[in-house]
C-alpha cells in the first residue's frame, strides 16, 4: 500500500514532470477504479495541470479550472511516467497523455484504488474518508507532544493507533510495523499499558521512520516511477529472516484480516500473549 513517504515522493516527482502541461487525451482500460459523472477522456479534455497536493494516503491533482482528480491508491495502486507508445502492462487502469509527450499511467493490480473526478465538489464532501483525516505523518512537522497527548485518550492497541487515519494520516501496514520495531513495542500492546518512556519512544519512532522512509523512497524510486520501494524496511516482509538488531527470527502474525511482522525478542509480547 502506498503510504506517506511513497506519496510524498510521488507528489514531488509528478509535480516536477507535469505541472503546467495540458492534457491532450486519455484512455481508460479498466473503469472500475473511476468515480465520475463523465467519462475520463471527456472530463480531462483541454485541462491543464496546476499542481498536486497530498493529504494522508490521498493524492490530489489540481487542474486550471479548479477541477480535481483525487486518488486513493488503496492496496496496489501506482503511477508511472512513460512515452505514449510504450508497451502497456495488463494492470493499467487508465492513461493521461500530456502535451509534452509524457503519459501518466495509473496501474492497479487488484483494481482496489479509487479515483474521484470532481467538478466543483470539495474532497471533504465528495471523497469518503477525506474529511476525517488527522494530522499528517510528516516528519518535518510532526508534533510528538501532541501525538502523546491525543494517544493517551485512546483505548485500543498500539498498532491500531498508528493505522487510525483519523488519528494520524498516512501510515499503513508496512510503516506501522517499522515504527513499532524502532520503538521496541509489540503490535498488540494496549495503549493503557505504555509507560512514559515508551510513549516517548513511540513518538520519536514515528518521526525517525517517516524521515528515513522519505529518504529511501526518494533514492530508490526510478525516474519513471511505477515502483514501491521497500528494500529499506527492517521487519516488514522479512519473516523468517534474522532480526537486524538481535538475530532472532522475524515472525509473521495475523491481526484480523491484516498481517504484521515483528521481532518476538526485541518486541516482547504482553502478558498472556504468546507472540
Amino acid at each position: 500500500m502506498p503510504e506517506w513517504p511513497d506519496l510524498f515522493v510521488l507528489r514531488e516527482r509528478l509535480d516536477q514532470a507535469l505541472t503546467g502541461q495540458a492534457a491532450v487525451g486519455a484512455e481508460v482500460y479498466n473503469p472500475i477504479v473511476l468515480r465520475a459523472v463523465l467519462p475520463l477522456p471527456q472530463w480531462i479534455a483541454g485541462r491543464r495541470l496546476a499542481g498536486l497536493t497530498q493529504r494522508g494516503k490521498f493524492l490530489t491533482f489540481h487542474w486550471d479550472d479548479a477541477s480535481l482528480m483525487v486518488v486513493n491508491p488503496m492496496l496496489t495502486g501506482v503511477f508511472a511516467l512513460t512515452q505514449p507508445g510504450a508497451k502497456r502492462t495488463k494492470d493499467t487502469a487508465f492513461a493521461i497523455t500530456f502535451e509534452g509527450g509524457i503519459q501518466l499511467r495509473y496501474r492497479d493490480e487488484k483494481q482496489m484504488g479509487k479515483v474521484y473526478l470532481l467538478r466543483g465538489e470539495e474532497p471533504a464532501a465528495a471523497v469518503p474518508g477525506f474529511a476525517g483525516l488527522g494530522p499528517e505523518a510528516d516528519p518535518s512537522s510532526f508534533d510528538e507532544a501532541d501525538f502523546i497527548r491525543r494517544g493517551r485518550k485512546r483505548q485500543y492497541e498500539v498498532r491500531n493507533l498508528l493505522m487510525d487515519q483519523e488519528f494520524l494520516a498516512g501510515i499503513g501496514n508496512a510503516y506501522a510495523d517499522e515504527i513499532l520495531f524502532e520503538a521496541r513495542l509489540h503490535p498488540k500492546r494496549k495503549l493503557s499499558s505504555l509507560a512514559d518512556a515508551e510513549w516517548a519512544a513511540l513518538a520519536a519512532a514515528v518521526r525517525t521512520v517517516m524521515a528515513l522512509g522519505v529518504k529511501a523512497v526518494a533514492e530508490g524510486m526510478p525516474p519513471g516511477l511505477g515502483a514501491k520501494v521497500r528494500s529499506h524496511m527492517q521487519v516488514r516482509g522479512r519473516e523468517n529472516t534474522p532480526c537486524p538488531r538481535c538475530g532472532s527470527r522475524i515472525v509473521l502474525r495475523s491481526l484480523g484480516y491484516l498481517e504484521t511482522n515483528f521481532c518476538p525478542t526485541c518486541q516482547p509480547a504482553p502478558p498472556g500473549q504468546l507472540y
